[in-house]
Parts: structure tokens; C-alpha cells; sequence
């Protein structure tokens, strides 16, 4: 094996791990090896914060007692690794579409294959750093030889690492022979990064349910238990059997990976599988119609989608992952009388508010048209007929994505129908409010020659902007909510819910008076460049 030569291929294929990562170091300069210890160094490090939060929060945690926590941790983590495994095998070895530039090089498949895959643990591995850490706390606690701890953790870390990983492939290289793939490759895509951020979403909920009392449940979980008993029992022959059992099943899957899925990768996914597709009646749109689907076909980026969905998860989740995983906080929620509805409309239009940002799709959508812009511009349409189009399309999305999220948190809390109507009309409100304000945002920093999206989310502020935005949303909201449930304490709902109606209106209007009348009237005749 040509050391140097494997050495090459995986910081080559380093770059086409995390396309968003590279894009942003290729924007500071950083090439060649520099470029290459940036990556890694950005695995590493955050790996070792994962590992510093979760292990600073099961400090409050006996795990030697508690084997459903650590079983729990374990399994989050575990799919957690399995999802990472699975966008980063995707990105690899189908989104680079570097296979034919290896042909006319004298380079052997397997090598270039064995490349790929070690850039897949490169990158999974310092993610689930929390495993290996839970693995060793737990053998300290349970008063196991510390070297012997270490090692044990360290053996069983790696082995659920390559097991993670080989799955993963194995569910790509399956995935890639479907036509669901080969005709919806980035919704599929999509889903595969999704399933990776709702991985790491679910690991914070679970430690907030688990964290939040230290009597949670003590019983494992089938299978998972017996890691529990390897870390705390080392010399066991139960021990023994799950190392010897987990050694077996990798060398299977890896000898596997070499026998099948390493034929596909030189055939390629394209090509496995021959894609027929049925006739069908064409469809008689109008112009109208086809403008929207056309917007809608701009938001098929699977990154865009992504950064989307996080964006509007986020700040639910930084605000009411503490709150929400508290059942008297949940039972005191739901009690609320139904003349407390208008500080749910309240809550809505502040919560709305703040899940738009520069990462919306709102946010960036103008820019998405590209050189099209300038085509569309030649059609037999006003560019402020276009662009309200455009607007209510995306919004449409946006809005949707956020109802949805309101309507689980809804079913989650038990709210009565009066509050959950008040919280989404709430949402709705919010959303569109500062969907205008983006918007026109979007048209002033618009960008037609971006080469990688992630640019776009990075203007004006960018994530600075975002989080500034969203802290400081928190804190007007508090004092907005607090004052909104003393009015209704004082007042009376109606009275109060009354007042803030009006507050909202003419808030409304003010809004959409400046941007749709004022805005767009001065800045429809600049020039597009």
C-alpha cells in the first residue's frame, strides 16, 4: 500500500466531508495542508466541547446505578453517530462526483474506497467523543483499575464507532441502488442531514428529561445493558463475549463493505439501477403556477433546507428545552384559564418573530434566482408582481414549518384548542412580520453570483446577527410576556387581550406601510448589479 498516496486521497477527500466547512476556511485562505489541519482541528475541537457539555451535565449523575441513563446516552449517541456516518458517507462518496477523475489515474478502486471511508471515521469519531467519556467515568465510578478502564473504554468506543460507520454504509450504498435516490437524490439527502440534526436535538432533550432528576429509571435497555456491565465489570466473561461479539460482527461488515459495496462504488450509483419513468398527462399551468413551482424548485438545496429547519428548531429549543422538560412547568401551561389566549397570541408573534433570521428561507430567497433574475426580468411580468410571487410562496413554506413545530409543542403541553389557535395565529403573525423585513433585506444585500449558499446566510452579520437577534428577542419577549400576564392578571383577558390587538395592528401596518408601499416603490427601478 502507497502510504503517501492514501495520505493524498484523504485530504483530498477531506474537502468534500463538510462542503459548508471548506467553503468558509477557502474564504480565509486556508489551502493545501493548512486547510487540511483546519478541518481536522475543527473535528476535534468539537468533539471535545460535546464531550465537556454532556460530561459537565452527567456529573450530576450516578451512570454506575442508573443503567437507563446510560443506556439511553448510549443509544442517542450511537444513532448520533449512525446519522453522521450516514451524511458524511453521502457527501463522500455521491455529492463529490469525483469517481472519474480517479480512472486515468494509476490508483487501485480499493485504495481510493479505503481513502473515502477513513475520511467517514476521521470525521465521525471526535462527534461521538461523548461515548468514549461515558464509557471511562462510568468504569472510575464503578472503582475499576483506571488503566483498564481506559483501555476498555477506548476498545469499545472504536468498535461502536466502526460499527456505526459500516452500517452507515451500508444503508447508503443501499439507498443509492433505490429509485427514491436516483429520483429524489437531495430530498433524500435532505432527509439523511435531518435525521443527523434531529440525532443531536434528541440527545439535549434526553439529558434535560434525565438530568432533571437523578431517581430517573434504573433498568437497562436490551442489548445496550451489556455495554453497561462490560465498563463496570471488565474482567467478566460477559465483558469478554460483547468485545469478542463486536469484533466479529465489524470484521463481517468490513469484509462485507469489501465484497459488495466497494462493486457498486466502481460501478456507480447512477448506474445500478436503470430509472424508467412512466408517461405522463402534461399538465396545463398558468403563468402564476409555474412561478411558484419554480420558487418552490429553488428551496430544493439540501443544505438551504437544512440550515432552514435548524434555524427555526433553535430557537424553540434554546428557549424551551429547560421549561418544557419540567412536568410541573408543562401542567402549569396547560391550566391556564382561556382568558390567558391572548398572552399565547402574545407568545406566538414574539416566538415567530424571532425563528426568522439571515438563515431563513425567506432570507435568501432573491438571491437564490441567480442570473435568472435578469431573464425573469424580460418576461412579460413586473418585477413587483414577481417578487410578491416569490414572497408569498417561501413564506408559504416558512410558515408551514413553524404551524407544524407549533402544533407538536401544542400536543406535547395537552393545550386547549383556544390556546393552540392563539399560538399559531400568533406564529403566523410573527412570521410574516419579520418575513418582510428579511426580504427586503435580501433584495438590498442580494448576491446573483454566489457559488455556494452558505455565503448567503453569512451577509450582513451573519450568525453574529443571528444570535444577537435571537438573545436579544428572549429578552424583550420576557418583559413583553410578564407585562401581557400582569394586564390580563389586572385587567381582565378581554380587556387586555383587546390592547394588545391593537398594539399589534399598529405595529402591522406600520411594517407593511414602509416595506410594501415605501421600500419597494424607492428601490424596484435600481439596477440588478
Amino acid at each position: 500500500m502507497n502510504k503517501s498516496v492514501l495520505g493524498q486521497l484523504i485530504r483530498i477527500n477531506l474537502l468534500y466531508a463538510n462542503p459548508q466547512s471548506t467553503q468558509k476556511l477557502r474564504q480565509r485562505s486556508r489551502s493545501n495542508r493548512r486547510l487540511t489541519w483546519a478541518l481536522v482541528r475543527q473535528y476535534v475541537l468539537a468533539g471535545l466541547m460535546l464531550a465537556v457539555l454532556y460530561g459537565f451535565l452527567l456529573t450530576m449523575v450516578d451512570l454506575v446505578r442508573n443503567k437507563g441513563l446510560f443506556d439511553n446516552f448510549l443509544g442517542v449517541f450511537a444513532i448520533f453517530s449512525l446519522s453522521q456516518g450516514i451524511s458524511i458517507i453521502n457527501n463522500v462518496f455521491f455529492e463529490s462526483k469525483d469517481q472519474a477523475a480517479y480512472l486515468p489515474l494509476p490508483i487501485s478502486a480499493r485504495l481510493v474506497f479505503l481513502a473515502k471511508m477513513m475520511v467517514v471515521l476521521i470525521a465521525v469519531a471526535p462527534m461521538t467523543l461523548p461515548i468514549l467519556y461515558v464509557f471511562v467515568a462510568t468504569g472510575f465510578k464503578a472503582a475499576v483499575n483506571p488503566v483498564l478502564a481506559v483501555v476498555v473504554g477506548l476498545l469499545l468506543f472504536g468498535l461502536v464507532v466502526a460499527l456505526m460507520t459500516l452500517l452507515g454504509a451500508f444503508i447508503v450504498f443501499g439507498l443509492a441502488r433505490t429509485k427514491l435516490f436516483q429520483q429524489h437524490q437531495k430530498l433524500v439527502t435532505f432527509g439523511l442531514l435531518f435525521i443527523s440534526f434531529a440525532a443531536m436535538m434528541a440527545g439535549i432533550l434526553m439529558l434535560n428529561f434525565s438530568t432533571a432528576s437523578t431517581t430517573s429509571v434504573t433498568a437497562g435497555i436490551p442489548v445496550l445493558n451489556w455495554f453497561h456491565d462490560a465498563v463496570t465489570n471488565p474482567l467478566s466473561l460477559a465483558s469478554g463475549g460483547l468485545i469478542g461479539s463486536l469484533v466479529i460482527l465489524v470484521a463481517v461488515l468490513a469484509w462485507g463493505t469489501d465484497r459488495w459495496l466497494l462493486n457498486q462504488f466502481l460501478v456507480g450509483p447512477t448506474r445500478s439501477t436503470m430509472v424508467t419513468r412512466k408517461p405522463h398527462q402534461v399538465v396545463q399551468r398558468s403563468f402564476r403556477q409555474r412561478l411558484v413551482r419554480y420558487n418552490l424548485g429553488l428551496l430544493q438545496s439540501p443544505t438551504l433546507l437544512l440550515q432552514a429547519v435548524s434555524m427555526t428548531l433553535l430557537p424553540f429549543i434554546m428557549m424551551g428545552a429547560g421549561l418544557l422538560t419540567d412536568s410541573h412547568s408543562r401542567a402549569a401551561i396547560a391550566a391556564l384559564p382561556i382568558r390567558f389566549s391572548g398572552l399565547f397570541l402574545v407568545v406566538g408573534v414574539l416566538a415567530g418573530a424571532i425563528t426568522v433570521n439571515s438563515s431563513s428561507l425567506v432570507s435568501v430567497s432573491i438571491s437564490l434566482d441567480r442570473a435568472n433574475l435578469e431573464y425573469i426580468l424580460a418576461m412579460p411580468i413586473s418585477l413587483k408582481r414577481y417578487l410578491r410571487i416569490k414572497f408569498w410562496t417561501v413564506y408559504g413554506v416558512q410558515a408551514l414549518m413553524v404551524a407544524v413545530l407549533a402544533v407538536a409543542v401544542a400536543v406535547f403541553l395537552q393545550l386547549p384548542v383556544w390556546h393552540t389557535a392563539a399560538l399559531i395565529a400568533g406564529l403566523l403573525v410573527g412570521v410574516y412580520l419579520m418575513s418582510v423585513v428579511y426580504f427586503a433585506r435580501d433584495w438590498r444585500l442580494r448576491d446573483l453570483d454566489w457559488s455556494n449558499v452558505t455565503t448567503l446566510f453569512n451577509r450582513g452579520g451573519g450568525n453574529f446577527l443571528t444570535f444577537a437577534v435571537i438573545f436579544g428577542g428572549y429578552i424583550i419577549g420576557a418583559i413583553v410576556v410578564f407585562m401581557d400576564y400582569m394586564a390580563i392578571s389586572v385587567m381582565g383577558g378581554l380587556v387586555a387581550t383587546g390592547l394588545v390587538l391593537l398594539v399589534l395592528l399598529a405595529v402591522g401596518a406600520l411594517v407593511v406601510w414602509w416595506f410594501d408601499w415605501h421600500y419597494w416603490s424607492a428601490h424596484l427601478t435600481e439596477n440588478l448589479h
